[in-house]
């Protein structure tokens, strides 16, 4: 299994900034693979399991504020 976590700032603030290009990333794949986040309260995060060319992987943004990631 895989991990992709894309790192980032939650809320509004630094939406569309670098400090967000992380989540951005996973936004594209999320897209590309036509996939949607679900929140895991447990880890505080948001996250989707699923299979690609027979790798199962795991796409994730974490709820916390980047630096405390």
């Amino acid at each position: 299994m895989k991990l992709i976590a894309g790192l980032g700032n939650p809320g509004l603030t630094y939406r569309d900034t670098r400090h967000n290009l992380g989540f951005m990333a996973i936004d594209g794949l999320l897209k590309y693979l036509d996939l949607r986040l679900r929140r895991d309260f447990s880890c505080n995060c948001l996250k989707v399991k699923s299979k690609f060319k027979g790798i199962d992987f795991v796409l994730c943004k974490p709820l916390l504020f980047m630096n405390l990631s």
